[in-house]
């Protein structure tokens, strides 16, 4: 009998702490996942997407490739995808041609460009404008080297006109109509920046300047960096006639009036940058430290992001709110830092969320991302806070 008691307490007593250990486990990040939860998800199977980029209403448009066994690989088919502000799908468009991941909203209106190689292994480009309601596609320009067509590496939609940059620098309005075009150097890695009619050129090494005089362009000032061959060098604008560029750990406050250097900042980090409303800098020393410094480059914090998973989180990329809350993009999750430097809440793998790339805030405050490691686009509940 004794024995019978002795067994049905243990019995008892091991139900309980089973039974105890099942309702207190909280996974890591639960309780910030209860506040910041995804509002929708868009999973694309077989097919991944470059960065998804928003419009004014805050629909979401993303342009789709096919990835095969694992790898990417460039594809006959591309199809870019319109979705609402709640996940809806509003459209989807095929394309029989390869794809480019640049794509641009302006004016109710899509830009982006395209290529294919013929059977005589000649490439041809296309600049492809669409309807952005519907995907439609109004018309396209033709880059084909047996139009006599310059080169197109790179544009940029701003001021009502689409800028192109190859052998010559060219302005096309959003009807297909050249204004003007100008010789320039070329660089396989060039790239254009418009603010306005000041259009700049960042090569390797230098940085260009010129002005949209109308119906024609006029050259303005060339900034130098001989110490630097950095491919695609950071460029951001900012108040006041500033210009920051970034290269390597290097930030240069360059003048966009004469292209006078202004100062150079070292050390904020070798990888992204932000500067916040012209007085400090937010910057990513690789892998996994956020800092924060102010305009003279010393430094005001430092965070080392970790989780229950993992102590280095490879950043992918953050942005900044209006009221100074930082999010990144790891590849093991999400983060939220505010503007002092303390850790606000994180969600990650034991929420199935991981691979984030390219954070966008939505005009509501909420945070899209996508993964195109895992193939899926996220919007995951933010602050409230619209980008800065």
């Amino acid at each position: 009998m004794k024995k019978i008691l002795f067994k049905l307490i243990l019995s008892g007593i091991v139900l309980l702490m089973f039974s105890c250990d099942k309702q207190d486990e909280v996974l890591p990040g639960s309780e910030d996942f209860a506040k910041h939860p995804v509002l929708w998800k868009k999973e694309f199977g077989n097919r991944a997407c470059f960065p998804p980029i928003l419009d004014d209403q805050g629909n979401v448009y993303a342009m789709l490739y096919e990835v095969r066994q694992g790898c990417v690989e460039i594809s006959n088919i591309i199809a870019i995808a319109s979705f609402t502000p709640e996940g809806e799908k509003r459209w989807e468009k095929y394309f029989q041609q390869q794809y480019r991941e640049k794509m641009y909203y302006a004016d109710g209106k899509l830009f982006f460009t395209v290529s294919y190689r013929d059977e005589n292994h000649e490439d041809h480009k296309f600049l492809v404008i669409l309807d952005a309601s519907n995907g439609e596609k109004i018309l396209s320009i033709s880059f084909s080297k047996k139009l006599n067509r310059p080169t197109l590496r790179d544009f940029y939609v701003s001021n009502d006109r689409i800028y192109v940059a190859g052998y010559q620098l060219i302005a096309y309005t959003f009807s297909g109509e050249m204004l003007w075009h100008t010789d320039i150097d070329y660089d396989e890695k060039i790239e254009i920046f418009s603010k306005g009619e000041e259009l700049y050129l960042n090569y390797p090494g230098k940085l260009v300047k010129y002005r949209d005089m109308g119906n024609s362009c006029k050259y303005q000032w060339t900034w130098e960096d001989a110490s630097s061959q950095v491919s695609s060098p950071s460029l951001q604008f900012g108040e006041e006639n500033n210009i920051y560029r970034k290269s390597g750990e290097t930030l240069y406050n360059i003048s966009s009036v004469d292209g006078h250097l202004i100062k150079s900042i070292n050390g904020i980090g070798n990888c992204y940058f932000r500067v916040f409303k012209e007085k400090e800098i937010v910057g990513v020393q690789f892998p996994s430290k956020l800092c924060k410094f102010d305009m003279d480059g010393n430094i005001l914090w430092s965070l080392l992001l970790r989780d229950e998973v993992s102590s280095r989180q490879d950043f992918y990329s953050f942005s900044l709110s209006k009221n100074g809350n930082i999010y990144c993009g790891t590849r093991y999750g999400l983060f939220a830092i505010d503007s002092s430097g303390s850790q606000i809440w994180h969600i990650g793998v034991y929420q199935n969320i991981s691979n984030l790339h390219e954070l966008l805030i939505t005009p509501e405050g909420n945070l899209l991302c996508y993964s195109p490691e895992r193939k899926y686009i996220l919007c995951i509940k933010g602050d409230g806070s619209p980008p800065q």
